[in-house]
């Protein structure tokens, strides 16, 4: 459509997770947002070079009542909409396939550090509401929901 300004995917993951009921289900979360940091790194280098697409994003879909629900969204350049979606799943199955590298996992590790540290300094800044809906969310599904300062004690252990 010559009037399209810019296209773009989403690909939903549903990654079974249980419910944060303690500290080392919260830990166990920590990894899996690990290894997601790590290829949405990957995948944004590689948009860097003659990708099909560019600006990856990844995010946790807050619209659904699961927490295990994220979601990776991507420009597509010219709308090379099936060379996308090979490029991501490629680089996807590489990850499961071959692992990571350990300064990819001290990256992704520094960078939920600092995710965890901002939050902390948010909460003394921000309007309480995001952070009321947060916990009003939590309740209802019976689970736990650490405070941005102990979130951000945890991340440094």
């Amino acid at each position: 459509d010559p009037e399209l300004i810019e296209s773009s995917i989403r690909i939903y993951q549903h990654i079974k997770t249980r419910k944060l009921l303690t500290e080392r289900d919260l830990r166990h979360r920590m990894i899996e947002q690990i290894y997601m940091t790590i290829l949405k790194n990957r995948l944004m280098d590689k948009s860097l070079s003659d990708s099909s697409y560019e600006r990856v994003l990844y995010f946790q879909d807050r619209l659904t009542e699961y927490d295990g629900v994220f979601y990776l969204e991507a420009k597509v350049k010219n709308n090379q909409f099936t060379e996308c979606f090979k490029d991501i799943f490629l680089e996807y199955e590489r990850l499961k396939r071959y692992g990571v590298l350990e300064s990819e996992v001290k990256e992704a590790r520094k960078s939920l550090l600092d995710y965890s540290k901002t939050s902390d300094i948010e909460q003394k800044t921000k309007k309480s509401e995001v952070f009321a809906n947060q916990y009003i969310l939590k309740s209802l599904d019976k689970s736990i929901m650490f405070s941005p300062h102990s979130y951000n004690k945890l991340c440094r252990k």
